[in-house]
């Protein structure tokens, strides 16, 4: 019988195998994935310079599926803390930040 930890890793990579399994690596991330990575830029707490290096990357011809997702596990991973930054925050940021700790 496998673990809780070892559940949820197999359940997020079955959903990433859903979303993005039949892509190509070296095809140019679509227009919803562009989208995303700009979402997650408005929420990041990256230093300025990285930040206009990856707007520039969108701007003149986007990424590759390979380096999309690694942009966006990188944006993830470097978003604003909502309840430190002293925005506005939810019962279930708590949750998630105290289960981080």
């Amino acid at each position: 019988m496998e673990s809780a930890k070892e559940y949820a890793i197999r359940l997020k990579e079955q959903e990433f195998m859903e979303l993005f399994g039949d892509m190509a690596e070296d095809a140019e991330a679509d227009y919803q994935t562009h989208n995303y990575i700009e979402s997650l830029l408005l929420g990041s707490s990256l230093p300025e310079a990285r930040e206009r290096e990856i707007y520039h990357n969108l701007q003149i011809g986007g990424f590759t599926n390979i380096e999309a997702m690694e942009v966006i596990e990188y944006l993830k991973k470097n978003q604003v803390d909502p309840i430190s930054s002293g925005h506005n925050y939810n019962q279930t940021d708590i949750k998630r930040k105290l289960s981080k700790q």
